[in-house]
């Protein structure tokens, strides 16, 4: 199965940062579901820390990049949101990459891709807006 592709001009290490966040989340709370506490607690330690370099950047970084980060994790709310909805579009060709909509179409197809569950992406769209209310502001 193909990658997930990020815009050439998009800084990687931004969207690693946010993948580092939501995917350990994510991991952990499968893992609760499974009754695997141990594996849930190291995959929510990871996601703290990874949480926390994100404040680190917002508070410190470029701002360059704070601006990289605020524009993904507002695409990944949104995301996580018509991604419980649907949305027959996010497929089409034609929106560049690097756009509000082409951010948005990433994040759908990540979360298509790894097959994050309703109750994963309400988590995910609670900890966008906490990073968007607080640090990414």
């Amino acid at each position: 199965e193909a990658v997930v592709q990020q815009p050439a001009e998009q800084d990687p290490v931004t969207r690693l940062m946010i993948m580092n966040v939501i995917m350990p989340l994510a991991t952990a709370m499968q893992h609760e579901s499974m009754g695997n506490a141990d594996q849930a607690a190291s995959s929510l330690e990871t996601f703290d820390r990874a949480q926390n370099l994100i404040k680190k950047v917002a508070e410190s970084g470029p701002s360059s990049a704070k601006e990289r980060l605020k524009q993904d994790v507002t695409a990944i709310a949104a995301a996580s949101t018509i991604a419980e909805a649907g949305w027959e579009g996010k497929d089409d060709e034609g929106e560049e990459e690097d756009s509000d909509v082409g951010r948005l179409k990433f994040w759908l197809k990540f979360m298509d891709k790894w097959q994050y569950q309703p109750a994963q992406k309400q988590v995910i769209r609670q900890i966008a807006d906490g990073l968007l209310q607080a640090e990414l502001k």
